[in-house]
C-alpha cells in the first residue's frame, strides 16, 4: 500500500505507507519464527512470494467521477491527485494496456549528461526490485500476462505493461513496486555494456545508423539529447549515477495522470 504527503510547492508525494511496511515486517517475522514448524525450503518458499502485494483497506478515495463524450473515455481523480483516464476500445480482445507518466523526464537532467538517461532506460528493468532480482521476478510472472517498461522522455518519465482481467491487480502492484522500490542492481547494467559493441557494430552496417549517428546530430546541431552517445561514455555510466538521477523522481516526483486503456 502507499501512503501521500504534501510536500514544499504543495506537492503530492508518495511513500510505503506504514501500515503497509509494518504489516511486511510482522509476515516476514512469522515466516522465519523458528517455532513455526517448517523447513529451511518451505520457509524460502513463503519468503520468495511477491513483497509488494496490495492492502485493500488503504485503497485510495474517488474525488470526481466524469466521462468525456466526445472522445469516449473516463476520468477518474482521486482524492490524493492521481488522475486515471479509463478508454474502451475493440482493437485487441482481453487485453488492458496501462501507462502511468510521472515527473519531467530529460528535463530533469543536464544535457551534458544525456548519456544517463540512455543507459537508464535500458538498464533500469534489469535491476530488479528492491526485494527481487529479475531472476526472482521471471520466477513470480511466469505464467502471467504481466510486466513494466520504463522509459525517459522529453518532458516525462512512463512505466507502462499490458496484461488481462484476471492479472491486473498484480500488474498494477508490480507498477506501483518499480515507482517504490526499485532495486538498482547491477545486473542490467553488466548485460548492457555486454551488448554495447554488438550494438555500435551493427549501427555501422546498418540502414539507421547513418541516420542515429551522424544525420539526427547534424539536424539538431549536436545537442546530445537527440544524439547517440559515443560507445566509451556509455560504457562508463555506472549504476550509482542512473539511481541518483531518478530515485528522487521515482520518490518524490508528482504523478501528473495515469492512462488505463482497456482493449476488449
Amino acid at each position: 500500500g502507499l501512503a501521500f504527503w504534501v510536500g514544499p510547492g504543495k506537492q503530492v508525494k508518495r511513500r510505503v505507507a506504514r501500515k503497509a511496511l509494518q504489516a511486511m515486517k510482522t509476515k516476514v517475522k512469522e515466516i522465519t519464527d523458528r517455532n513455526g514448524g517448517r523447513s529451511l525450503a518451505q520457509v524460502v518458499e513463503e519468503l520468495a512470494s511477491f513483497a509488494y502485494t496490495s492492502d485493500p483497506t488503504l485503497s485510495g478515495s474517488i474525488a470526481e467521477r466524469r466521462h468525456v463524450d466526445d472522445l469516449d473515455f473516463t476520468t477518474v481523480r482521486f482524492q490524493n491527485g492521481v488522475v486515471l483516464h479509463v478508454k474502451r476500445t475493440d482493437f485487441k480482445e482481453q487485453q488492458i494496456l496501462l501507462a502511468a507518466r510521472l515527473g519531467e523526464g530529460e528535463l530533469t537532467l543536464d544535457p551534458a549528461r544525456s548519456v544517463v538517461n540512455f543507459v537508464g532506460q535500458q538498464v533500469f528493468n534489469g535491476a530488479g526490485l528492491a526485494a527481487h532480482s529479475e531472476d526472482d521476478l521471471r520466477r513470480l510472472t511466469a505464467g502471467k500476462l504481466v510486466g513494466v517498461s520504463f522509459g525517459g522522455g522529453e518532458d516525462a518519465f512512463q512505466l507502462g505493461g499490458g496484461t488481462t482481467r484476471e492479472d491486473l491487480l498484480f500488474q498494477l502492484e508490480l507498477l506501483c513496486a518499480y515507482l517504490e522500490a526499485p532495486g538498482w542492481r547491477p545486473d542490467g547494467l553488466v548485460q548492457f555494456r555486454r551488448g554495447l559493441p554488438l550494438y555500435f557494430e551493427g549501427l555501422a552496417h546498418q540502414h539507421q545508423g547513418p541516420v542515429a549517428l551522424h544525420f539526427f546530430p547534424a539536424l539538431f546541431d549536436n545537442d546530445p539529447r537527440n544524439s547517440l552517445p559515443t560507445q566509451e561514455a556509455a560504457a562508463a555510466i555506472e549504476m550509482d549515477d542512473v539511481r541518483v538521477w531518478l530515485a528522487p523522481v521515482l520518490a518524490e516526483g508528482q504523478i501528473e495522470g495515469g492512462t488505463l486503456q482497456a482493449l476488449g
